[in-house]
């Protein structure tokens, strides 16, 4: 049976419910065993509790989500490591990979190392190249294996095809608990549904002029945009700018179940980002069984077939051309929605624990 030291820590924020839902579906598998390590604090209460229940193991780090006191955390990385013997550390951030490394080489450990590509800076340009060609090189170094969550990922580090899988992350329980209905409410309006942060990339701005525009030909259209952050003022004042202030909503951060509710009220969801690692701003409307109108990022090329259960767009005309038909023709709504709930279980958290099992057995 293969030992895995497994990072469910998030950088400055804990353990999230992703993290755990992940590693309760991960301590299913038989023939794997796993040991999963955290900070000492989570995003919302109860997270540990849902570990203990689920016979996680799970052993904390105090401090691990932050970035100090280094020498202690590596100190205690290789206590763990001695009494564990891993095979695999599994690491999710920088910082746990330093403490891998350092863990290592120190403590004169034989384990492997895998990482997970969460995020390369993938908003600036620059940034993103320097940050790939820097990590990259302690990847291409010190990892056995790199996970990517999306082919598109996987070409942003294509020098290291050899070392990467593609395997998904996991959609939340919450939105399998949902039935499809027949969605008869596009004949009294269609709402347009994008969660993300106000901030550079994620491109509100596009959907505001966009719906602006089709607003002067359909009246049924309302716009929401769930999120807070730096640029959200912004983007209040060009709706009102525009005159369309009543069809783009603001609603703010919503908790998870808020988030679900909205989208299950809504018919089309949009993704403008300029980029995505994964995208479960694709991955939810999918679940959920929407139309999906995205640009190339994240996983939108691995699960939108063109025509069938969405669109994929590269520019502004192509999107307000794309959207003009689907409203014209809202029949195509309901019809590529469910095509998208018939595949929803390729996001189920056991179905991804069964493709990772199989990839470390081989």
């Amino acid at each position: 049976m293969k030992k895995i030291l497994f990072f469910i820590a998030e950088r400055g924020a804990g353990t999230g419910s992703m993290f755990v839902q992940q590693a309760i579906a991960l301590s299913r598998l038989k023939k794997v065993e796993f040991l999963f390590i955290s900070g000492g604090t989570e995003k919302e209460q109860g997270l540990f509790n849902d570990l203990e229940k689920a016979n996680a193991r799970n052993v904390k780090i105090s401090g691990l989500e932050y970035h100090n006191d280094f020498q202690r955390l590596v100190k205690e990385f290789i206590g763990i490591v001695r009494k564990f013997s891993p095979e695999i550390v599994h690491v999710q951030t920088n910082w746990q990979l330093a403490i891998a490394i350092a863990g290592k080489f120190l403590g004169n450990n034989k384990f492997k190392i895998f990482y997970t590509v969460h995020g390369f800076r993938n908003n600036s340009v620059v940034k993103s190249f320097l940050f790939r060609m820097v990590l990259g090189f302690f990847l291409w170094l010190f990892v056995e294996k790199l996970i990517v969550c999306s082919s598109y990922v996987k070409k942003k580090f294509s020098f290291l095809s050899k070392k990467i899988k593609i395997i998904y992350l996991g959609v939340d329980d919450i939105y399998f608990d949902i039935e499809r209905e027949d969605d008869q409410k596009i004949n009294k309006g269609v709402s347009i549904f994008y969660p993300a942060a106000f901030r550079k990339g994620k491109k509100q701005e596009l959907l505001i002029n966009t719906v602006a525009r089709l607003s002067k030909k359909y009246n049924d259209i309302t716009l929401y945009l769930p999120g807070g952050g730096e640029n959200i003022n912004r983007c209040k004042d060009l709706a009102e700018s525009l005159d369309i202030a009543d069809k783009v909503k603001f609603p703010g951060f919503l908790y998870k179940h808020e988030l679900l509710g909205l989208l299950q009220n809504c018919n089309l969801a949009i993704i403008p980002s300029v980029s995505e690692t994964f995208g479960h701003c694709i991955a939810e409307p999918f679940v959920t069984g929407k139309c999906i109108v995205s640009r190339s990022v994240g996983i939108a090329n691995d699960v939108i077939k063109s025509g069938i259960n969405g669109y994929i767009f590269d520019d502004d005309e192509e999107l307000y051309a794309l959207i003009d038909m689907l409203l014209a023709n809202r029949e195509k709504l309901t019809q590529m929605g469910d095509k998208a709930f018939e595949n929803r279980n390729i996001f189920k958290w056991d179905v991804i624990a069964a493709e990772y099992e199989k990839f470390i057995i081989g």
